[in-house]
């Protein structure tokens, strides 16, 4: 699918760009703009020891989780305005091996993830291309402004999400690794493709400078996608002064749902927050 000249050491990153060729000879540059929130997140997991501290271990000595802890699949660009950022956050990754280690604790995803959503046919990627090329125009226009990611940081290496209860208590609620990467990124919209299953977790999502939140939906709202229904929790935070901090939209997983329909209700989303 593509050829890479990787960097093996991330502290390289910092002052080289790296180079994607796809077979059809479009040539996609990571930017440094991109490789300056890379670091950010490096260094905060480097610090929290990602995968080896005593929560990790404990995580995998009581589970069945046995991946590498894997990076962002994309990252918006730093000089973005974080108000007009977005990111979107799957459950966990399914399989393993997607990208390069990074000092043996931590492995690179961006190459995958920015081959994957231009070209793959996993509705995870095709329906947020879609979102992305419809929102902006076109997936070139509007990379820049998308992070995506996930909110377990490793996986059991399945094929399907089956991540125990315990593990995602290990994840998000003591190591607090997705909310550590939201807070440096700082997007002003989140889309979580969880449905249900993450929800205990998201509920206690509190963004920086938060001071109030306001559910327009709430968790059981749900919208037709064809002939099913996907779930439309949207909430809403704010600050002291009543400023529009962020907002989520907690939908469904695209896979099996019908395309147009959940692509429009991830719009409706966007558009409703558009310069709030």
């Amino acid at each position: 699918m593509f050829k890479i000249n990787m960097l093996n050491n991330c502290k390289d990153r910092k002052s080289i760009l790296h180079l994607v060729v796809l077979d059809d000879g479009y040539k996609l540059k990571t930017t440094k703009l991109e490789l300056m929130i890379f670091d950010k997140i490096y260094g905060q997991f480097e610090k929290d020891k990602i995968g080896e501290n005593e929560i990790c271990n404990k995580c995998r000595k009581g589970t069945n989780i046995c991946t590498t802890p894997l990076s962002p699949y994309l990252i918006s660009d730093e000089e973005i305005n974080p108000n007009d950022r977005i990111m979107f956050i799957g459950k966990t990754a399914r399989g393993s091996d997607f990208g390069e280690e990074t000092d043996m604790f931590y492995e690179d995803v961006t190459t995958f993830g920015n081959d994957y959503i231009r070209n793959s046919s996993w509705a995870y990627y095709s329906y947020t291309r879609d979102i992305i090329e419809k929102y902006y125009g076109s997936i070139d226009a509007g990379i820049k402004y998308i992070t995506y990611s996930n909110l377990m940081k490793c996986n059991n290496d399945s094929s399907k999400d089956t991540t125990p209860y315990s593990a995602k208590q290990y994840c998000l609620n003591e190591n607090k690794f997705i909310w550590k990467e939201i807070d440096i990124i700082q997007p002003g919209r989140l889309i979580f493709y969880s449905h249900h299953f993450y929800d205990d977790f998201i509920e206690s999502f509190r963004p920086s400078n938060f001071y109030r939140f306001s559910d327009i939906t709430d968790k059981s709202n749900a919208v037709e996608v064809g002939a099913k229904y996907s779930l439309y929790w949207h909430r809403e935070f704010f600050d002291k002064d009543n400023k529009l901090i962020c907002a989520f939209l907690r939908t469904s997983h695209p896979e099996r749902l019908n395309k147009e329909d959940f692509v429009q209700n991830v719009l409706r989303f966007l558009k409703d927050t558009e310069n709030k």
